[in-house]
């Protein structure tokens, strides 16, 4: 009777990339999400009025948690997604370098984004987005000469109130915790190149992985102000 073959220890993979290539080929996919996660964590604290380190981080790592399964699974280690990985990963490290050098300190209250980073620098040091500004007759009377200039904001129960949605002010405030004003305001340039990764990681989906370079790098280079 013939033997059967002997089969081959089992290793506990399942013929995909190590788990060390297989994290670093999915951070253009992973990284966008877990910004999403922080973002929606910092958006429910500042609605709720509860902006605040020990009440943000907790809940993007759950959000973060309950997101980690649904990340499309890594492309294969082969060589040409190792080299456009490599490659992608040092062009958001050189754009977000060059940005940060032409960070504007200029900001225009009634202008986007400079109202975003003013509540932005107010959530830093407060939990919650109303700038008070004290008895609302006052502030109305004083309001009212300059109106043209403050389109950005309104004024309600003694208040000050910022237009549209809270999450990209309070990402910015989150990056001012550890950075302060300075990290405020080059914010937007590191959630700039987690957009360029986000581009990479759709674009390999359907272009393959060294195609996928060229939008990456036409967008970089069309956003690039050094």
């Amino acid at each position: 009777m013939a033997a059967l073959p002997e089969q081959p220890a089992s290793s506990g993979r399942t013929g995909g990339p190590p788990r060390v290539l297989a994290l670093a080929l999915s951070l253009p996919d992973r990284l966008p999400v877990l910004v999403l996660a922080l973002g929606l964590a910092a958006l429910a604290s500042v609605l709720a009025g509860q902006f605040r380190p020990w009440v943000v981080l907790p809940l993007a790592v759950l959000l973060a948690g309950a997101s980690w399964r649904l990340v499309p699974t890594p492309p294969p280690a082969s060589k040409a997604h190792l080299a456009a990985s490599a490659a992608v990963s040092a062009l958001a490290v050189a754009w977000t370098a060059l940005g940060l050098r032409s960070v504007a300190e200029y900001v225009v209250v009634n202008r986007d984004p400079g109202f975003l980073t003013l509540q932005a620098l107010w959530l830093t040091d407060h939990r919650a987005a109303p700038v008070p500004v004290g008895a609302a007759e006052v502030a109305a009377a004083a309001a009212s000469a300059a109106s043209a200039g403050t389109e950005a904001f309104w004024l309600q129960d003694g208040a000050l109130h910022a237009q549209g949605n809270k999450m990209l002010p309070a990402l910015l405030a989150v990056q001012g915790w550890v950075g302060g004003e300075r990290a405020v305001l080059g914010g937007n340039v590191v959630i700039g190149a987690v957009a360029l990764l986000a581009l990479f990681a759709a674009a390999r989906r359907f272009a393959g992985p060294l195609w996928a370079l060229v939008p990456t790098a036409a967008l970089a280079l069309r956003a690039c102000r050094c």
